[in-house]
């Protein structure tokens, strides 16, 4: 039984949908043919791609801001205050960076490992 990726059928999940039913051979029984005509390119659907594009944007924006807005207020208390809080500020960047690298590459290994043994239930357990 193969995964369903998409509902609306547009986009990359499509083609992914369709080149694994190529590799698993579950279209007509024949294997090696990726049908190109359930694919559409992503740049027909700027919809979705703006959609996620927002997000991340947002994300950004918003990491950034908190950083420059307690450092604009620590600079409005003093210079003492203003040093320590960058430096503060770069410590911890630094530190949840390495601890955000560690955790998705242990999330990428455990993830492919569970798809490639065919156990796409563990996939929901270990996101």
């Amino acid at each position: 039984m193969r995964p369903s990726l998409t509902n609306s059928g547009r986009g990359l999940a499509c083609f992914l949908e369709a080149a694994f039913d190529a590799v698993i051979g579950v279209s007509g029984g024949k294997g090696g043919s990726i049908d190109l005509d359930r694919y559409v390119p992503p740049s027909h659907d700027p919809q979705a791609a703006w959609e996620i594009a927002a997000l991340a944007i947002l994300t950004a924006v918003s990491q950034y801001s908190i950083a420059f807005i307690s450092s604009a207020f620590a600079g409005h208390i003093g210079d003492l205050e203003l040093s320590a809080v960058s430096v503060s500020e770069n410590v911890l960047e630094g530190f949840v960076y390495g601890v955000m690298l560690g955790m998705g590459s242990a999330l990428e290994t455990l993830c492919g490992q569970a798809f490639g043994g065919s156990k796409s239930h563990m996939l929901g357990i270990y996101m």
